[in-house]
């Protein structure tokens, strides 16, 4: 099959290339400054941070994190706790892969 104009995936030979590994951050502000707002200026100069989004619940922020092993996780993560706590989750498998949302039926 060929690949069509809107692809814009590279398939690597399994096990010949070492992919970062993915860890998704979830965390609480503290203080009385609106902590989500230096959260996301941190996440944007934190080149390891590929998203970060605001949420609602008991934590205000989620992040996703792509570092190169585990162990480089701990200076990332004591960035931002200087504005609150964090909640550390690794992504293990990706069952449905990343797409473009489409309308509903």
């Amino acid at each position: 099959m060929a690949p069509r104009e809107s692809d814009s995936r590279i398939r690597l030979p399994a096990g010949k290339y070492t992919l970062p590994k993915v860890s998704i951050i979830q965390g609480s502000g503290s203080g009385h400054e609106p902590a989500h707002v230096k959260i996301a200026d941190l996440a944007a100069r934190t080149p390891q941070v590929s998203e970060c989004h605001r949420i609602s619940g008991e934590d205000c922020f989620l992040l996703k994190l792509h570092v190169p092993a585990i162990a480089d996780l701990e200076a990332v993560l004591d960035q931002f706790l200087r504005y609150g706590q964090t909640h550390s989750s690794f992504v293990v498998a990706t069952p449905v892969p990343p797409r473009v949302p489409t309308a509903g039926p």
